[in-house]
């Protein structure tokens, strides 16, 4: 929940940025740009949210990507790989929701609430819009009414005129439906003079040839997600005032002389009428409309220089609203973006979870090459847990706070639930036992500069601690993927930090969790609990055989059962399918 609303404000900041960019280009080059650009670069917002949801849409660069699909075999492999899970000691300490997280938690059920009003309330717009349809005449019973509008779409080049219908309900021309436009005008319009008839389907037929319903609606159903976001609702006046004058231009493009003019005085005997929430029309404010008729008196037509440029001017700023919108996600540390290099395939290992929502990541060292199960997951950033002891310990054993050949600490007397907690300690006993008092007193001896900088130089995830010295790694701030857990445990084994070597083997000592017939298998699991529930889970870990090195890491994510036990049987099952252990 937390990552919910921290992501959010980050997007509302990213969108923020957006609009005063708009905002300063729209001002920069307003006698430069076609009205038409002022209108449409407002299409830079919706498609900015809808380009979030396309975070991995390209490849990991020169990865090779294959998709093969795989099946749970059975567990009956090696009866000492099988009895594995069940010896690894896995001890998860309840952490209950802080204040900072209610905060959150009230926040997003405020957005929530205010999302659905608005949702329902632009829904009932809709379906007030579709009675108003449904009870309005059409005007082809009127021969001569209907003259006009076959003259009107004539002079827009349309092959038939938009469905036009009379009704009773409304004060001002409108332009409803999405899918299917029709024109709504009152009776008022029917009755005066077909010149001034003429003037006003013209404006709502420009409306529906440039289908400005369905920018409405988009815009309407953009501002439901945003309504906590003052400068949405602001945008959204503009953008109104934009849409009437885009609009008036298109109509004045076809119209001459006296025509603009004349068109100009019927747009002043509707000022001031409202128009459907839904729906676009003619009616408008009066500052809008003086900024309007002051653009109908000074008209001229855009240059054809004008309108390539402004349309190649609008497409670059698609364009780069789709590149920076996804990279929110990485501004926001919850996802890794993989090297280009790699060497992938992704398989459909499913059915080993169990209905499960997991990941499962396996790099092969003689093949470089890594084996992903649920390609969005594997790049998911969630809490490390106990797994960040295997670098805890990694940090003292290198800043001295413990040595490989004397690494006992004193237990202090405090009873922990877990009686192998309540006793001296060695790095074996306390990895093995996952002792969290042992680590965090490893962590606070080191102190948070030096972890953070530890941390940093092995890019550890995305390096948070601000979660505090005692608890960053317990569903806190510190976050890692599982791909990074694969590869950042890669590096550990080889030694590609340059470390002390007698400082990787004490924690490859630690690791060990059994051997058989010249297989060592090595890991450590990890557990999330919020609230009492085991919400995630972690294995991670390297098998050591005569095929060559494999490192793992397997994550798995639920509101309950997704603990590093239940993590450790799934990955077991897949090594021992795969013949690796």
């Amino acid at each position: 929940m937390t990552d919910f609303v921290f992501y959010g404000f980050l997007y509302s900041g990213f969108l923020i940025c957006l609009i005063l960019s708009i905002f300063l280009v729209k001002k920069l080059f307003s006698q430069r740009l076609t009205i038409r650009f002022h209108y449409y670069i407002w299409l830079a917002l919706p498609f900015s949210a809808i380009a979030l949801f396309f975070p991995d849409s390209g490849t990991y660069g020169q990865a090779h990507i294959t998709q093969t699909a795989s099946s749970a075999g059975s567990a009956s492999g090696s009866p000492l790989w099988g009895n594995a899970a069940g010896t690894l000691q896995d001890f998860a300490v309840n952490s209950r929701s802080g204040f900072g997280e209610t905060l959150c938690i009230i926040l997003s059920a405020i957005w929530l609430a205010g999302f659905l009003i608005m949702l329902t309330r632009l829904g009932i717009a809709l379906r007030h819009t579709a009675g108003l349809c449904r009870r309005a005449t059409s005007l082809k019973a009127e021969q001569q009414t209907f003259a006009v509008c076959e003259s009107a779409a004539d002079l827009l080049n349309l092959r038939q005129p938009y469905p036009v219908a009379i009704s009773a309900e409304i004060q001002s021309p409108a332009t409803v439906r999405v899918l299917r436009p029709q024109v709504l005008l009152p009776v008022s319009c029917v009755h005066g003079q077909e010149k001034d008839l003429r003037y006003i389907l013209l404006h709502e037929f420009t409306h529906c040839k440039y289908r400005d319903p369905l920018f409405n609606l988009l815009m309407q159903l953009f501002l439901c997600v945003n309504w906590m976001n003052p400068a949405v609702w602001y945008v959204m006046r503009q953008m109104e005032a934009d849409r009437e004058a885009c609009c008036d231009h298109l109509v004045l493009e076809a119209l001459c002389g006296r025509e603009r003019i004349e068109y100009g005085h019927v747009l002043l005997s509707w000022a001031g009428r409202g128009e459907a929430f839904a729906a676009v029309g003619m009616g408008s404010g009066r500052t809008m409309l003086h900024r309007r008729i002051l653009r109908i008196a000074s008209y001229k037509p855009d240059s054809s220089l004008r309108q390539k440029g402004s349309a190649l001017l609008l497409l670059a700023a698609m364009l780069l609203t789709f590149v920076l919108a996804p990279s929110v996600h990485g501004l926001s540390g919850s996802r890794f973006k993989p090297p280009e290099d790699l060497n992938i395939s992704y398989e459909n290992l499913e059915s080993y979870f169990d209905g499960q929502e997991g990941s499962f990541v396996l790099y092969s060292q003689n093949q470089d090459h890594y084996t992903i199960y649920n390609k969005s997951a594997s790049t998911a950033r969630v809490s490390p847990n106990s797994t960040y002891k295997i670098y805890s310990a990694l940090a003292a054993l290198e800043a001295g706070v413990i040595e490989s050949s004397n690494s006992s600490r004193q237990w202090d007397g405090t009873k922990y639930a877990f009686s192998q907690w309540n006793r001296r300690q060695t790095l074996r006993s306390a990895m093995q036992n996952s002792v969290n008092w042992y680590f965090q007193g490893l962590d606070q001896q080191m102190g948070q500069d030096a972890l953070q900088d530890f941390y940093h130089k092995i890019g550890y995830g995305n390096e948070n601690l601000n979660g505090g010295i005692s608890s960053y790694w317990m569903e806190s701030s510190l976050k890692i993927s599982p791909l990074e857990q694969t590869m950042l445990l890669t590096d550990f084994y080889e030694n590609q930090w340059h470390l002390k070597e007698s400082s990787v083997s004490a924690v490859k000592d630690a690791l060990l969790i059994s051997q058989n017939k010249g297989v060592r298998l090595s890991g450590k699991t990890g557990t999330g609990m919020k609230d009492g529930r085991e919400m995630s889970g972690w294995f991670i870990g390297y098998v050591e055989s005569p095929q060559g090195l494999f490192v793992f890491a397997l994550n798995l994510q639920g509101e309950s059962g997704a603990s590093g036990s239940r993590a450790a049987q799934i990955a077991l099952r897949i090594l021992e399918d795969r013949q690796i252990l």
